[in-house]
C-alpha cells in the first residue's frame, strides 16, 4: 500500500487450480466435520420419537464449534491494523488539504475584496474631485 512501509502478505497467491481445488476441499471437509448443519440421524430418536430439543441443542453446539474455529482462524485478519492505519492517514490527510484549500480560497478572496475596495475608493475619490 501507498502509505504503509510494511506489507503483509497474509495469504499468498494461488495460481495452480489444481491446488486451489485441492484447498477447497480441505476447507469444506474442515467445516462438513463439525456437522453444524447435520440432518437428523438415528441417535436424536429417544424411545421412538425424534427428540428435537436434544437435536437443536446438538446442532447450536457444533454451530458453536464451527464459529469458534472461524475465530480462531481468521483472527489474524482481526489483529492486523493496516489497514485501519492506511485509512486513517488517508483521511487525516484529507482533512488537512480541505483545511488549505480553505485558507488558500479565503486569502485570494480577501485579496480580491481589497482590490475591489481600492478600487471603489479611487471611484469614489475621482467623484469628489470633479463633481
Amino acid at each position: 500500500m501507498i502509505w504503509n512501509t510494511q506489507s503483509r502478505l497474509l495469504f499468498k497467491s494461488l495460481t495452480n487450480h489444481t491446488l486451489i481445488i485441492r484447498n477447497v476441499k480441505n476447507m469444506l471437509l474442515d467445516w462438513a466435520s463439525f456437522e453444524a448443519g447435520t440432518l437428523p440421524k438415528a441417535e436424536f430418536v429417544v424411545e421412538g420419537r425424534f427428540d428435537e430439543d436434544y437435536f437443536t441443542e446438538a446442532r447450536e453446539k457444533q454451530l458453536g464449534a464451527l464459529l469458534a474455529q472461524e475465530v480462531i482462524d481468521g483472527e489474524d485478519v482481526w489483529v492486523d491494523y493496516e489497514r485501519d492505519e492506511v485509512k486513517v492517514k488517508i483521511d487525516l490527510a484529507d482533512m488537512v488539504l480541505k483545511h488549505l484549500v480553505n485558507e488558500t480560497v479565503e486569502a485570494v478572496a480577501e485579496v480580491e475584496y481589497k482590490k475591489t475596495e481600492k478600487h471603489f475608493d479611487v471611484d469614489s475619490e475621482y467623484k469628489e474631485k470633479y463633481e
